[in-house]
Parts: structure tokens; C-alpha cells; sequence
């Protein structure tokens, strides 16, 4: 999936959501983690969270 196919995806179902893009590669979740300086579980915290606010 692109990036604009995210922020469009985002715009359309969540527009109060931004959407950020590192320069460090994302593509594992330790990798992203990482990328953003946080413990490997909290992304997938932090996704359920968004999920369960604006649904799926």
C-alpha cells in the first residue's frame, strides 16, 4: 500500500488522523518500533486503539 493510499484512505474514514513518514524503514514491526522509539507492543497497542475509536 502507497503512502497516498493511506492519507486517502485516512482523509475519507478518519480525517482527524495525520499520517507521518520516517526516513528509517517501518517494513517489521521491531523495525518500527524502533523508528519510532517505543516498546514493540505499543504499535499494535496504538493501532487497536485507533481501529476501535474510528472502526474498521
Amino acid at each position: 500500500m502507497t503512502i497516498e493510499a493511506v492519507q486517502a484512505f485516512f482523509t475519507s474514514h478518519a480525517p482527524g488522523i495525520k499520517t507521518i513518514e520516517l526516513d528509517a524503514s517501518t517494513a517489521t514491526v521491531a523495525l518500527a518500533a524502533q523508528a519510532h522509539g517505543v516498546e514493540v507492543g505499543l504499535g499494535r497497542q496504538t493501532l487497536l486503539t485507533v481501529i476501535r475509536r474510528y472502526g474498521s
